[in-house]
Order: C-alpha cells, then structure tokens, then sequence
C-alpha cells in the first residue's frame, strides 16, 4: 500500500504532462494552420500579382495588335482611294482616246469621201 501514493503522484505528473503535451500540440497545430494559411495567403497573392501583370501584359499587347490592325485598315483605304482615283483617271484618258479616234474616224470618212468625189470628177473629164 505504501506504493499507492507513489503511483498516485506519478500517475498525478503523467496527466499533467499529457495536459502540457495537448497544449503544445495545440499550439504546434494553431502555428501549423496559421503558417500553411498564410503561405497560401501568400502563394495566392503572388499568383494575382502574376496573372495581373500577365493580364497588363497581353491588355498592352492587344493594344498594340489592334493600333497594328487599325494602321493596316488606313494603309488599305489609302491604298484603295489611290486605286480608284488611277482607274478613274485611265477612265477618263481612255473616253478621251475614244472620242479622238471617233473624231479620227469621222475625218478619215469625209477624207475618203471627197477623194472619191475627186475620183469620180477625174473620171468624167
């Protein structure tokens, strides 16, 4: 019976012991929960930052594309006007050309009919 005591305090130091090992266990798993939190706190944080500056990154480049395409669609325009203006241009000279060769056409007519007066008049004399 003397050993009850003992026994007793020893079993009295063990849960006292086991009291301060959960506590430390609590502590540990608070710290763990709150490390592993932050550092997806932080790895989320460094994951928008990136695919911010990504986003800014294609947003600048999109905009440059587009100043590009815009550029493109002034240089066809101008392209385009300057096509229509030669093709109405050439119309012109060609209407021009045409009605010259009328005119040549006409002239030739009357030059052939006169030379065939002339013709006809020397025949008869």
């Amino acid at each position: 019976m003397s050993d009850l005591p003992v026994i007793k305090q020893r079993l009295d130091e063990s849960l006292n012991n086991l009291e301060k090992l959960e506590k430390e266990v609590v502590q540990v798993e608070t710290k763990y929960n709150d490390n592993t939190s932050f550092s997806c706190d932080t790895k989320k944080k460094e994951w928008q930052q990136t695919l911010s500056q990504q986003c800014k990154c294609l947003e600048e480049y999109l905009l440059q594309v587009a100043l590009q395409v815009d550029g493109l669609e002034v240089s066809r325009e101008s392209a385009a006007k300057a096509f229509r203006e030669k093709r109405q241009e050439q119309a012109k000279e060609i209407t021009q050309l045409l009605s010259r060769r009328k005119k040549t056409h006409e002239k030739v007519h009357q030059l052939l009919q006169r030379l065939d007066t002339v013709v006809a008049h020397l025949s008869s004399e």
